[in-house]
């Protein structure tokens, strides 16, 4: 393929042909993923990080082995200013989004064991602590906060846990 073997010619020769394809190809993956994942999870699928797509993983993994090359360090105040123009950092974040939603559902289906319902609970905390994470270093865009977007969904699903919870505890 070109662009691997382009990738590994020395940097002095295609340094400005690396960061292009580097920059290209992390717009695309954070422009293309969200809708490849939306389209899995219409289509009724689940734990699309099993199932994501080779070029997309490929593309993460150059993009981390930059990062670590070059310590860019993007302080929060450059992302404050640019967070309005930014394309959500993690392309797979819908995916993590979807993945909390099922497992809500997943806390008040009956058909679930008490260890499967912890466990769910074990990973929505893990997805809580991600979304902190990102909207702490600016790295999501403001298209997560739409109305009846995945993410205000999972929102609102969590307000309504909590508040049943509260009252389960409340009335036992």
């Amino acid at each position: 393929m070109f662009v691997e073997v382009e990738w590994k010619k020395p940097p002095t020769e295609v340094e400005s042909l690396r960061v292009r394809l580097l920059y290209a190809g992390t717009n695309y993956m954070r422009m293309v993923e969200p809708l490849a994942i939306a389209q899995y999870y219409r289509e009724g699928g689940k734990d699309y990080m099993k199932e994501r797509s080779k070029h997309f993983v490929w593309l993460e993994e150059l993009l981390l082995k930059e990062q670590k090359q070059k310590d860019t360090g993007n302080s929060n105040d450059t992302n404050k200013k640019n967070v309005e123009i930014i394309l959500t950092y993690d392309s797979c974040f819908w995916a993590h989004v979807e993945e909390a939603l099922l497992l809500c559902k997943q806390l008040v289906n009956v058909q679930y064991s008490v260890t499967e319902k912890e466990e769910a609970t074990r990973k929505l905390l893990e997805f809580e602590k991600y979304v902190y994470r990102l909207l702490t270093k600016y790295e999501v865009s403001p298209e997560i906060f739409l109305m009846k977007s995945s993410y205000m969904t999972w929102c609102e699903m969590s307000i309504r846990q909590l508040r049943i919870r509260k009252l389960h505890i409340i009335h036992h």
